[in-house]
């Protein structure tokens, strides 16, 4: 080689060297979490008077890719690792850390041995605590928040406290053995297989059989209450001073695990277990459910559907089958059908499902304006009241229309199927689609697609509706029409002559859809899906009168009286600032009040308000059954109560089409003693509250119904005209 081309393959050398140095900073600058975790063993010793937290880690690797030098972890920042050792060889680990997030570090592991299946301790110890932020939505969405504590009063540790060495998306199996100091008693996910209390410190064993997302740890100072219901242990663990309402709560969940058990097969996991908080929440893990202490002392107020059975059907769906990353969350849409709904329809009786159909409707109407609606297939988790109505109530309605489709009986044997094939694994909206499809032998791409992947749902409406006289009766006719989406289907259609109701289905699968059905009797009204079955998105005036459609309403203001005691404006005012901090408006006090404003805007009158001689116009024509006379509100003909009783009551504005009022007040510290909870009832028009517990109440009807076409209040019949001739029916008739 001459000396110019030794210079060249020198340079050519150097360049490779460089390139090699670039790739290997670079890959050291990027976290490598391409593995998976097959097994997490935890050994763990936790000082709650000290915040502290001091384990190991046992973790059993198996590479996806060949073999890696280096294994990434995350972790809380606040522990500190003391030293990572080898499980095969005996030899420790060299790591280093890096920061990852606000709430985790990265953690990066150096191998000595290169092998598939590396098994390693990490031992770390720190605090963990952070202060417990209380909810700030008007209704109750996610629960006070904590990235993890370890306090005096409790410990609460979830995926969010990087509290044990974990990767993203990662489904691995857990065993924890857990030492407290009395009187605390800790639970967590999986089979309890031994406890005991020895020198004033309890010592706990739990093996979860089954891969899981993650693993959360709580611990209390517990009562603790089991039974066997099939084979399956039960348990409260209660504080003591609530522990009488243990019974309650365990017979609710041996009701929900027998019915469930039936519908969507066997229970998947060994025990469940009933845990009070020592702060708000509502959450559901493997195994167990985690509730507010006012949510146990609620007894069986708080047991309607919806609530405990929610969490107990997230046992199937949520953590025997769980979410694939990235493909839209199902779980939740299915466990609301089954729980929060199906059970209605089950146990209550059917009027009180149909309710519960539109009210879904009515509630994404109201909080689901429509330049900021999206895909159900984008709903990953509910942290706004938005996505509780995309994410729960029209994905359920998506669930109960895929029902009505392939039958119950079937749809049920379905998610048995789904439940055998996918349990202990990730699954996505298409996994669902794929088994259904499979099962009931039809292709479903088109139903999915329109449901899952169009913002909202199709407006429908009727025009041009006409009644001609035929030599058999009647010929009723008219138009569905389309706004926005075209949605593909089959649209019931029913119609009442007083007798009874007939129904025809009309195939709906464009802009303008006409229909023409001979009926024996005068017709007196007409309905497009009388039953709510089919989800489809609300006309504003077709919205239920009630004071959470109100607060949406831009243009609003609150009058806060200024007659009453201290405590009571006190507490009419801090009502007023919470809605205005989360809602918007403008908090006025009586005299500031002027005609301009109660005309162009919502109004929100607290206390004696409405005693003001401007307040007249407003509330001097109520819709029945609530009238206003001699001074006093009455309900169905009985007064209104002012000592004992307090009335929430939304209606529209007499002075401007397309507003609301709304009413609130009660004289005594007991009627307004849950005033706070009044946005949780912002549903229904009128609730009477008695003690502040609410007592009676209803519902106005809406403005106008674009679905529905009452001849009786129209023209039609000194219009009719006979007709002769042929009809070609769209459908037939079914009784």
């Amino acid at each position: 080689m001459n000396r110019k081309d030794f210079k060249k393959a020198i340079l050519l050398l150097l360049s490779l060297v460089t390139i090699l140095w670039a790739f290997e900073d670079a890959v050291a600058s990027s976290p490598n979490f391409d593995f998976n975790i097959q097994s997490h063993h935890l050994i763990i010793q936790i000082d709650p008077s000290q915040h502290f937290l001091k384990a190991e880690d046992r973790i059993e690797i198996n590479m996806k890719w060949g073999r890696l030098q280096t294994l990434s972890f995350l972790l809380n920042p606040k522990l500190k690792i003391t030293r990572i050792v080898d499980q095969r060889t005996g030899q420790p680990l060299h790591w280093s850390e890096t920061s990852f997030s606000a709430h985790a570090k990265r953690v990066d592991v150096s191998l000595q041995k290169i092998e598939e299946s590396p098994v390693l301790s990490i031992f770390y110890e720190g605090p963990i605590y952070d202060p417990v932020v209380k909810e700030r939505e008007l209704q109750f969405i996610r629960g006070d928040q904590t990235y993890g504590l370890i306090s005096p009063e409790g410990v609460y540790l979830s995926s969010v406290s990087h509290w044990y060495p974990g990767i993203p998306d990662s489904m691995a199996k857990f065993q924890v053995e857990a030492m407290i100091p009395e009187p605390f008693r800790i639970v967590t996910q999986g089979e309890l297989v031994s406890e005991n209390v020895k020198g004033g410190t309890w010592r706990s064993k739990w093996v979860d059989g089954l891969p899981a997302e993650s693993l959360t740890l709580v611990a209390g100072k517990y009562s603790i209450k089991t039974r066997k219901v099939d084979g399956i242990k039960v348990s409260t663990y209660f504080f003591h001073e609530d522990d009488r309402f243990s019974e309650i709560f365990l017979n609710a969940a041996e009701e929900y695990l027998k019915i469930y058990s039936g519908l969507l097969g066997q229970y998947p996991y060994k025990k469940f277990d009933i845990v009070q908080n020592f702060f708000s929440s509502g959450y559901g893990f493997p195994t167990f459910t985690l509730l507010a202490p006012e949510t146990i002392r609620q007894g069986k107020e708080f047991l309607r559907p919806g609530a405990l059975d929610h969490e107990i059907v997230h046992s199937w769906w949520g953590h025997y089958v769980s979410i694939k990353p990235g493909t839209g969350n199902w779980v939740e849409a299915l466990t609301t059908y089954c729980s929060n709904y199906y059970y209605k329809e089950l146990k209550i009786g059917k009027e009180i499902a149909r309710k519960h159909r539109q009210d879904v409707m009515q509630k994404y109407a109201i909080q689901v304006p429509p330049l900021k609606d999206y895909s159900l297939r984008k709903f990953e988790g509910k942290d706004t009241e938005l996505d509780a109505q995309v994410g729960y109530g029209k994905g359920s309605m998506v669930f109960h229309m895929l029902r009505r489709i392939v039958g119950k009986d079937l749809f049920f044997a379905t998610l048995r199927q789904f439940a055998m094939q996918y349990g202990g694994k990730q699954a996505s909206w298409e996994d669902i689609k794929k088994v259904f499809e499979e099962v009931n032998g039809k292709r479903l791409s088109h139903f999915f697609s329109q449901w899952l992947d169009r913002p909202g749902g199709p407006q429908l409406k009727l025009e041009n509706v006409g009644v001609r006289v035929s030599s058999n009766g009647y010929i009723v006719s008219g138009e569905v029409v389309q706004e926005g989406d075209v949605y593909q289907l089959l649209l019931p259609i029913e119609f009442d002559d007083g007798s009874g109701e007939r129904r025809l289905f009309l195939e709906v699968s464009k802009r303008r859809s006409s229909f023409s059905m001979e009926v024996p009797k005068t017709p007196l009204k007409l309905t497009l899906d009388p039953d709510g079955h089919l989800f489809r998105r609300l006309y504003p005036e077709e919205i239920v009168p009630g004071l959470n459609a109100l607060l949406e309403d831009r243009e609003k203001i609150f009058i806060v009286s200024d007659q009453g005691d201290e405590e009571s404006r006190k507490i009419y005012f801090e009502l007023a600032r919470k809605a205005k901090e989360q809602k918007g408006g403008e908090i006025l006090s009586i005299k500031d009040v002027t005609e301009e404003k109660l005309r162009n805007s919502s109004v929100v009158l607290l206390g004696e308000s409405w005693k003001s001689p401007i307040i007249s116009k407003l509330i001097s024509h109520l819709p029945k059954p609530v009238d206003h006379k001699e001074g006093s509100f009455f309900i169905k003909g009985n007064r209104v109560d002012e000592g004992d009783e307090s009335l929430l009551l939304t209606f529209p504005n007499p002075l401007h089409p397309g507003k609301w009022v709304t009413l609130y007040f009660g004289r005594s510290a007991s009627a307004l003693s849950r005033a706070r909870c009044i946005f949780f009832y912002g549903w229904d028009s009128y609730i009477l509250f008695k003690n502040g517990r609410p007592k009676e109440k209803g519902n106005f009807s809406p403005v106008q119904s674009f679905a529905s076409y009452d001849f009786l209040k129209r023209s039609h019949y000194n219009e009719i005209q006979p007709t002769g001739g042929l009809h070609i029916f769209l459908a037939d008739w079914i009784p």
